[in-house]
């Protein structure tokens, strides 16, 4: 596949874009710092996610906790 180098100024975090010969984006070139903020925002949005899913459920002691963990 030949593949040709675009501007990426219009896309957030892309330091280049790589396209195939009929132009459609392929791949992505982000710098390291960049996917590491992507990363962190995506597991911050699971885990809020998670705790909303969780908030009406019964807080658990240490022990309960532990219990229920060696019973699976």
């Amino acid at each position: 596949m030949k593949t040709e180098v675009k501007n990426a100024e219009t896309f957030p975090y892309a330091s280049e874009l790589i396209t195939d010969v009929d132009g459609r984006i392929c791949k992505v070139v982000i710098d390291f710092s960049s996917y590491k903020e992507m990363v962190e925002a995506i597991e911050d949005g699971n885990l809020i996610k998670a705790m909303e899913r969780t908030k009406t459920e019964k807080n658990l002691t240490r022990e309960e906790a532990l219990a229920e963990l060696v019973g699976k």
